[in-house]
């Protein structure tokens, strides 16, 4: 989730909110832009499209940290397995326990 969100979601809403200030100094683009009825209507809706992705983007990076309690809690739960009877589920699933935090913290 955060190769995907942070990456290349949130870093090109960064550089499109960054293209529309140039193109906003830029005297030449904005005569093409006003003489152009679908190019200003888009030209007018990329900041508020950079803003919704960057907002959306930020709240799913901050549920991307619940992964860490996830990871933690099926390490608990595994010890918890091993500790119980029959022990060969305890077996089964302290790796996969180890496994699910490994991957949370990779993740994060």
């Amino acid at each position: 989730m955060y190769g995907i969100v942070h990456w290349p979601l949130l870093t090109n809403s960064y550089k499109l909110k960054a293209h529309v200030e140039n193109v906003s100094v830029d005297k030449e683009a904005l005569k093409l832009i006003e003489t152009n009825e679908s190019l200003k209507k888009l030209f007018d809706e990329l900041p508020t499209i950079s803003e919704k992705i960057q907002t959306s983007g930020w709240a799913l990076m901050g549920q991307a940290s619940r992964l860490r309690l996830y990871g933690l809690s099926s390490v608990l739960l595994s010890i918890f397995a091993f500790l119980c009877r029959p022990r060969w589920v305890g077996f089964i699933a302290i790796p996969f326990g180890a496994y699910a935090l490994n991957l949370s913290m990779i993740i994060m």
